[in-house]
């Protein structure tokens, strides 16, 4: 679930033009800038992470317990990754609300923090059906925003639907 949602979280972002921590792009928008980075990030705490797991196996082989001077930089990657989960997601749900004008309804001020936190996967779910038409396009998990290559994302903000289809020559792909 870890990296799946990752992926996803990453090709919302990129599919609403938002940075790496979730807020809005400039107009100068690159569609591999944000969901890159993000996988990076990703790539780098499961590196980290694999060096601990194994260095702790390694330790419970041994049929000893892993010292402090190993534990400790593990547990705060670990916490370090979970404040920027929960960050990413929050702000990222923040952006679509602005732009789509959805109000909180539950939790005043604090409703995108607490979905972030307690139901992680279910939120980048929602966002990912908020922004993404999957009933006219196909998911796919190869693109850099979960969609099919000929679907363009907008350029227009104030457009209603943020997603078209790109024109090849005269014909409609």
């Amino acid at each position: 679930a870890c990296l799946t949602s990752s992926v996803a979280l990453s090709q919302i972002m990129t599919r609403m033009r938002l940075t790496c921590l979730g807020h809005p792009r400039s107009s100068t928008f690159s569609k591999k800038s944000t969901c890159v980075p993000t996988l990076i990030i990703l790539l780098i705490y499961n590196s980290i992470n694999s060096l601990f797991l194994f260095t702790g196996y390694q330790s419970y082989l041994t049929g000893t317990f892993p010292e402090w001077y190993i534990m400790v930089p593990f547990c705060v990657v670990q916490l370090i990754f979970v404040v920027y989960s929960v960050y990413v997601v929050a702000t990222t749900r923040r952006s679509i609300r602005a732009k789509y004008a959805i109000p909180e309804k539950q939790c005043l001020d604090c409703e995108d923090v607490c979905c972030a936190t307690f139901c992680a996967c279910c939120t980048i779910s929602q966002m990912g059906r908020h922004t993404g038409d999957f009933q006219a396009f196909r998911a796919m998990c190869c693109t850099d925003t979960g969609l099919p290559r000929h679907v363009n994302i907008s350029q227009n903000p104030a457009a209603s639907s943020t997603i078209e289809i790109m024109k090849v020559g005269s014909t409609v792909v």
